[in-house]
């Protein structure tokens, strides 16, 4: 099942009632250019979140970094081939 949001109000709400087993998130939110980054850090802060895997996508290569030291299992630059998209998530799967 897929899933998607275009605020972090309503990702959030979405987690927690519908765990999922990987999120893709762009850290460019429409209209929230800058609250990706806070949605990873919170996911990645809360106990009840912090094991799910996050795959960060952003048309920006210089957030890679940052992503990953707030804890994402990988970041994709934009724009996304599907056989990286696969990859990435098969990556995430064998080390879950």
């Amino acid at each position: 099942e897929v899933s998607d949001s275009d605020t972090v109000e309503h990702a959030v709400s979405a987690i927690g009632s519908h765990r999922p087993d990987v999120i893709l998130l762009d850290l460019r939110m429409p209209g929230q250019p800058s609250q990706g980054l806070d949605l990873l850090k919170w996911l990645k802060g809360n106990p009840s979140t912090n094991a799910i895997p996050v795959i960060v996508v952003s048309v920006v290569e210089q957030s890679a970094s940052s992503a990953i030291d707030l804890g994402a299992a990988a970041h994709l630059t934009k724009p996304l081939q599907k056989q990286t998209l696969l990859e990435a998530l098969q990556k995430v799967a064998r080390s879950a």
